[in-house]
C-alpha cells in the first residue's frame, strides 16, 4: 500500500504544479510543509518514512483543497481528489436549475409549435428509458 500512496503523492504534486502554474519539486514541496527533500522523496517512492513525516505532507496537501480519503484508501475510484467547498457546489446547483429551466422552456416552445402543425407530442413516459435514465441522474446531485 505505501507504493500506491507513494504514486499518489507523485500525482498530487504533479497535479498541483499544474494549477498553480509551476513545477513543484521533491525539494519545493518539503520546504512549503517542513520536510528535507529525501524525506518527501522517500515518502513518494513508497520508502519508509515517519508516520510524522507523512502527517506533515498530508497536512499540506489537505491545505490545498486535497482530500486525504482519495490519498489513503485503497479503493478510491469513487473518492474525489479534490474536496468541493459549499459555495462551488451552490454554484453547480444554480448551474443545473438554469440548465433545466432553459430546457423546459425550449421544451415547452417546441410542444406549442407542433401543435400549431397539428401534432400531439409524446409523454415522458411514452419515450424509452425516460423513468430509468433521470432517476440515475438525479442521484449525482446528491454526491
Amino acid at each position: 500500500m505505501a507504493d500506491v500512496i507513494g504514486e499518489r503523492l507523485i500525482n498530487l504534486r504533479k497535479h498541483l504544479s499544474e494549477r498553480l502554474g509551476t513545477k513543484l519539486t521533491t525539494q519545493d514541496v518539503g520546504e512549503k510543509c517542513g520536510l528535507e527533500k529525501h524525506k518527501v522523496y522517500r515518502l513518494e517512492t513508497g520508502l519508509l518514512g515517519t508516520t510524522h513525516n507523512l502527517v506533515d505532507l498530508l497536512l499540506f496537501y489537505r491545505s490545498h483543497g486535497y482530500n486525504l480519503d482519495w490519498i489513503m484508501m485503497a479503493d478510491n475510484s469513487r473518492i474525489p481528489m479534490m474536496l468541493s467547498s459549499g459555495k462551488e457546489l451552490l454554484k453547480i446547483s444554480d448551474q443545473i436549475h438554469q440548465l433545466s429551466r432553459l430546457l423546459n422552456k425550449g421544451y415547452n416552445e417546441l410542444t406549442t409549435q407542433l401543435r400549431e402543425l397539428g401534432y400531439e407530442p409524446f409523454d415522458d413516459k411514452d419515450l424509452p428509458g425516460s423513468e430509468t435514465e433521470l432517476p440515475e441522474a438525479a442521484s449525482l446531485l446528491t454526491l
